[in-house]
């Protein structure tokens, strides 16, 4: 059943792929719009959560510290991820934040929680860190070869840590004696994330006030004639409207997700859950991907697809 619930999981992942990318594709057109999306997923989702708890909340002092501290590793990851594409490959980012996720509970469950290593989780973890890079080679080929900044680099390493403290913070969360029920736990994260992001989003806003004063000037000058600002109002409602949909649609796939995965980490071993969750999320995004946007796949990309399968199945064992 724990593994039932964990292959539902990475379908949910998957889920929440197909409604980020369609954030991104019809939604983002600035930095604004992108930083909109974990205030609006967050606070969606406290709603979403308080209506499943019957409008209850359980507080306990554990649970809120670590639901924080989760929370600012969450926000931070997201704005690491939004401006990474100034200073190089996303793709080469993204494995840095796969392999952070997936290789830090593995350690730290093999190291402080005394959980077992065999042969086949071994041989799983090194086939899925090959499949990850295999994953980039084609774009890395396709891209024209420059010398990635060092910013670049300080961004890889730091969202692999945040994304392996995630997970960790999950797992410390759902072991301990003192923890709330999952479902509080769940509106905590969440409503942590909503603060933390309303804060994250202001800061910008303020430290590029500037821009955002020129913007208002400029946009000032275009609403003496009436027609065009009634048009742009209701484009804008229109964009909100859009917005709203696609985060309700990301917080029902996230969230189900992510109830899931707490659930199966109150049995099963970080070593195990974490890996096999990052290996059904490539393979059901992938797939999602394919058939939903139809994206092509090369060859390369099938080896990866193909090893993710591979080294997924042998955490089993």
């Amino acid at each position: 059943m724990e593994y039932f619930l964990i292959t539902l999981s990475t379908v949910c992942v998957a889920g929440q792929f197909v409604f980020n990318k369609f954030y991104q594709k019809h939604v983002v057109k600035n930095t604004d719009a992108l930083l909109w999306m974990p205030i609006l997923t967050g606070g969606i989702a406290v709603v979403l959560f308080l209506c499943l708890n019957k409008f209850t909340l359980t507080y306990g002092s554990f649970s809120f510290i670590i639901a924080s501290a989760e929370a600012l590793v969450l926000t931070l990851c997201m704005l690491c991820s939004i401006f990474v594409v100034k200073f190089g490959s996303v793709a080469v980012f993204t494995v840095f934040i796969m392999l952070g996720g997936m290789l830090l509970p593995f350690v730290y469950g093999l190291l402080f929680l005394q959980e077992k290593l065999s042969i086949a989780k071994a041989i799983g973890m090194l086939i899925l860190i090959l499949s990850l890079f295999l994953s980039v080679k084609p774009e890395q080929k396709a891209v024209k070869k420059e010398k990635p900044s060092a910013v670049f680099y300080f961004l890889c390493l730091a969202v692999f840590v945040l994304n392996g403290g995630v997970s960790i913070f999950s797992k410390v969360h759902q072991i301990n004696a003192a923890a709330v029920p999952t479902l509080d736990y769940m509106i905590w994260l969440y409503l942590m994330q909503f603060a933390i992001s309303l804060v994250c989003f202001g800061a910008y806003r303020l430290f590029f006030k500037r821009k955002a004063k020129a913007a208002a000037s400029e946009e000032l000058t275009l609403q003496n004639d009436s027609e065009i600002h009634t048009d742009k109002i209701t484009d804008a409602k229109k964009q909100i409207l859009l917005a709203f949909c696609i985060c309700c649609g990301y917080v029902l796939f996230s969230g189900c997700g992510y109830l899931l995965q707490l659930n199966a980490a109150k049995e099963l071993d970080a070593s195990l859950l974490y890996p096999f969750i990052t290996g059904g999320s490539v393979l059901f995004s992938t797939i999602s991907a394919l058939v939903i946007f139809k994206e092509k796949l090369g060859l390369w990309t099938w080896i990866s697809l193909i090893l993710t399968l591979l080294g997924t199945i042998l955490f089993i064992f």
